[in-house]
């Protein structure tokens, strides 16, 4: 049986530079595989130090968990895209994917079910702070003149 080891490439995007309480997200895309019928896991994991170059250092990365995917039923290919709108501002975080043929999918049969590609390359992600919220103004003012 062959493993899924097709090359995958992200891109990191983010929303909301410079506004107060902003609702920030980071969406990748990436090249799939030339296999009809695979799905996608996307895995993070906290980034302890500043994001360098596009990527986290490996011995600064968290441990990874998935936190979900893109997946299809049919013959068509499977989205490749993912938004986690998930992030909390002002933290790092450390991003791959991975491909599998699901069971009971379109994907040839002489591909493993079920199991997870190797990880794409990583990609670190440096979601910006939230803007700091003015004090506000004083109000109700009134002057009393003699």
């Amino acid at each position: 049986m062959k493993r899924i080891l097709g090359s995958l490439v992200l891109l990191f995007v983010f929303s909301g530079i410079g506004q107060a309480q902003t609702a920030h997200s980071a969406t990748f895309t990436w090249t799939p595989p030339p296999i009809i019928g695979v799905n996608y896991h996307v895995w993070r994991a906290p980034c302890t130090v500043a994001i360098a170059a596009g990527v986290c250092p490996p011995a600064s990365e968290g441990p990874f968990v998935s936190i979900g995917g893109t997946f299809i039923s049919g013959t068509t290919p499977a989205p490749t895209a993912f938004v986690d709108t998930t992030v909390v501002a002002a933290t790092n975080y450390s991003y791959y994917v991975t491909a599998f043929c699901p069971a009971g999918g379109t994907c040839p049969s002489n591909y493993v079910v079920n199991s997870d590609s190797i990880p794409s390359s990583h990609i670190g992600a440096a979601i910006p702070a939230d803007a700091p919220i003015p004090v506000p103004a004083p109000t109700n003012l009134t002057v009393i003149v003699k």
